[in-house]
């Protein structure tokens, strides 16, 4: 198995994860990826087949598996989103995989990009230029987008063939994140991804600041009011109470969801954004950052590392920031409980799926990789490491002993969040969706928008967008 170091840049230069992040959604516009997803689906990528130990063949196509007893052989390139600082981690589960199944060579390649806009626009920028894959890592957001570009192989043909290995999974995972993987990152009738992690959003807090400021610690029914409360109480000079960023899933959606808004629909069709609910969530976001107590978004902050730091006492957060947690030896000083609420518990939901290339040219031992991700053994290490940032699919692994290892107190709250959460956005133009979402509520918490006029301008970017 071969890891490449991500930080050669996918388009030839080296870029920094802090300004990929302050520079945010910007590199779609110049890149225009509805056309490069356009001119990369037209056609598949030429490959020659490949042979599976046993003497079965697969054809480059790839339409059909190959025998059930066929043992996985050969060569498969994995496409994923990390930085230097995760490669050792995915060697780890790297290594594990080729143990199991020693005759084949795993090369994994890592992009350093820190937004999914940028690492969709790489994907692209390596497809374009002739580049091979056979697996490529995608989240929520994008797997509609490149399903539906014709770029990733409908798996129902090797569900059917290891039905029994997949049942054994979902009967270990919560049945909506299962459907819902399967149903909204579909285009069509097809399934084109089994989910093997996913986040929630819960709030994050320091046990030493609380206590120092005299704050009562959070209970998992809290409302906007104790929350206020609280982080009012934690801020001061030096420190803030609370860090309210512009992105989507971890910025908007929660304030969003706890008071009964959203931004689009159930089924993604219609834009939901101009409502009084929804004005109401993000007046009370912006009063955070006008009263002090959040910092305005934008610039070189780091909320994660700011949080590590002791400089800002209360985070949300899913589960990627457990690696600054552990190098920072702050996790016993950490608390997790759900995010506070309005009207209703709410948490917006993001899903990790391996997707399998349509051009490549070693379907069968591709798919052995999606299955090895499945496993007990590999969900276990996923709860313990806190490999891909996230929570294991699997409900043993994500509430067991593995993932309380060195982990938050309230981490399994992570997975709770399940029963109340709903999807984010994940339609076949997500990337302008949370272009404009990045924009209006970055102008919205650093007061240059009003509330209405934001939420106003918001829904007149999403709506050519759906």
């Amino acid at each position: 198995m071969t890891a490449i170091d991500p930080t050669a840049s996918a388009i030839g230069t080296s870029v920094s994860r802090r300004a990929l992040i302050k520079g945010g959604l910007g590199t779609l516009g110049a890149f225009g990826l509805g056309g490069m997803l356009s001119a990369c689906g037209g056609s598949s990528l030429p490959s020659s087949g490949s042979t599976m130990s046993g003497g079965a063949t697969t054809s480059a196509a790839g339409d059909a598996p190959g025998p059930v007893n066929a043992t996985p052989s050969g060569s498969i390139r994995l496409l994923y989103q990390g930085a230097a600082a995760d490669v050792a981690t995915y060697n780890t589960l790297f290594d594990k995989y080729k143990k199991k199944y020693p005759g084949v060579t795993l090369e994994a390649i890592a992009d350093p990009s820190t937004t999914w806009a940028d690492f969709f626009t790489n994907v692209q920028v390596k497809l374009a230029g002739g580049q091979k894959f056979d697996l490529i890592y995608l989240p929520t957001e994008g797997q509609r987008l490149f399903a539906s570009k014709g770029l990733i192989q409908p798996i129902d043909p090797w569900i059917k063939r290891d039905q029994t290995e997949i049942d054994g999974f979902k009967a270990d995972a919560d049945p909506t994140l299962v459907s819902d993987a399967a149903k909204l990152s579909s285009p069509d009738s097809n399934i084109y991804y089994l989910p093997y992690v996913f986040n929630t959003m819960c709030i994050w807090y320091r046990k030493s600041l609380l206590k120092a400021a005299g704050a009562t610690t959070p209970s998992p029914t809290w409302t906007w009011d104790d929350f206020h409360k609280t982080a009012k109480a934690l801020s001061k000079p030096g420190q803030y109470g609370f860090s309210a960023n512009a992105q989507d899933f971890s910025g908007i959606e929660p304030w969003l969801l706890t008071n009964g808004a959203s931004v689009l629909s159930p089924d993604w069709k219609t834009c939901t954004i101009n409502s009084p609910a929804a004005i109401e969530s993000v007046t009370f976001t912006a009063k955070l950052v006008a009263d002090g107590i959040s910092p305005k978004p934008g610039g070189a902050y780091d909320e994660v590392a700011a949080f590590a730091k002791g400089q800002v006492a209360m985070i949300g957060n899913g589960r990627w920031a457990i690696a600054d947690a552990r190098s920072s030896k702050v996790v016993d000083d950490i608390g997790i409980v759900p995010w506070p609420t309005k009207t209703k518990q709410g948490s917006p939901v993001g899903w990790g799926s391996i997707g399998m290339l349509k051009s490549g040219a070693n379907k069968d031992t591709a798919w052995s990789f999606v299955k090895f991700l499945l496993t007990k053994d590999i969900q276990d290490f996923i709860a313990q490491t806190g490999f891909s940032s996230a929570v294991p699919a699997r409900k043993s692994s994500a509430t067991g002993s593995s993932i309380k290892l060195d982990s938050p107190e309230g981490t399994p709250y992570l997975y709770e969040a399940l029963k109340y959460s709903t999807p984010v956005p994940g339609t076949a133009k997500s990337n302008l969706i949370e272009q404009a979402i990045a924009n209006s509520y970055a102008q919205i918490l650093g007061g240059t928008l009003s509330p209405t006029a934001g939420i106003l301008q918001l829904e007149a970017a999403i709506k050519p967008a759906l």
